[in-house]
C-alpha cells in the first residue's frame, strides 16, 4: 500500500542522508500507525540518527523488542552504524562482521563500512 511506498522512500532517503527531515517525520508517523513493524522501528531510529539524536536512536533501537539475529541485514546494517554513532567502537566492529553484505544495497553497505 501506500504506507510501504512512503516508507520505502524515507528509508532510501534516510539511509543516503537525503530529505533526512522529511524522512523521520514519515517514520514517526508510520511507527506510530504500525509499532510492530521492525521496519519501522529500524527507520525510525535511523531517522533519528541522521537528524543528530544518535543517543535517542539507540535508545529506540534498546526498547524495541527486535532480536539482531532475526532482522534483515539492512536492519542489521543500520544498526550497526548506530551503535558505532553511540562509541561503541568495538560493538559495531563485531556486528558489522555478522551483516551478510550479500543482501543488502550499496547504499546499505556504506552504512557498515566504516566498521568492517
Amino acid at each position: 500500500g501506500d504506507d510501504n511506498v512512503a516508507g520505502e522512500s524515507a528509508w532510501i532517503d534516510l539511509v543516503t542522508n537525503h530529505r533526512t527531515s522529511e524522512g523521520l517525520q514519515t517514520m514517526r508517523r508510520l511507527h506510530t500507525t504500525y509499532p510492530e513493524n521492525p521496519q519501522w522501528q529500524v527507520g525510525l531510529a535511523v531517522g533519528l540518527w541522521r537528524n543528530g539524536q544518535a543517543h535517542e536512536a539507540l535508545a529506540q533501537l534498546q526498547t524495541s523488542e527486535l532480536e539482531w539475529r532475526d532482522i534483515q541485514p539492512r536492519f542489521q546494517a543500520a544498526w550497526t552504524a548506530i551503535i558505532g554513532a553511540n562509541q561503541q567502537r568495538e560493538n559495531a566492529r563485531k556486528l558489522a562482521r555478522q551483516v551478510d553484505l550479500k543482501r543488502i544495497r550499496a547504499a546499505e553497505r556504506a552504512l557498515v563500512e566504516p566498521w568492517l
